[in-house]
């Protein structure tokens, strides 16, 4: 494995840690949901990180529903976008068969023009 691939695997390794830690606080999966369908990038991301991995309280563990979000996140203009998230995506999404992943797609697409106001282009 080349140095860079690892790097890279380290810092999403960090970047997960700083979710779950960040994820300890007294937000709800209420709160982050409202503040996600606001277009907080950050709270996307935790959205999206609870629902494939450490879920809130009040919130199941759905693969299909946290590769939608880490779509979203990639599609979403948000200048805060970084290779972390390409990361997600090839991380959370490529691990479901064909069918999840295009459910995951359909998800994204309805999510971001419920968001953003206008239809997705991807």
């Amino acid at each position: 494995m080349r140095l860079a691939s690892i790097l890279f695997f380290i810092f999403l390794a960090f970047t997960n840690i700083a979710l779950a830690v960040d994820q300890s606080n007294n937000d709800s999966f209420q709160s982050i949901q409202a503040l996600a369908m606001k277009k907080d990038y950050q709270a996307q991301r935790n959205l999206a990180y609870g629902y494939t991995s450490w879920p809130y309280q009040g919130q199941d563990k759905n693969p299909i529903l946290g590769c939608a979000w880490y779509q979203l996140i990639l599609n979403s203009g948000s200048p805060k976008v970084n290779q972390g998230d390409i990361g997600n995506v090839t991380v959370y999404c490529e691990k479901l068969d064909a069918k999840s992943q295009s459910a995951a797609l359909a998800q994204a697409r309805v999510l971001y023009k419920t968001i953003y106001k206008t239809p997705a282009k991807f």
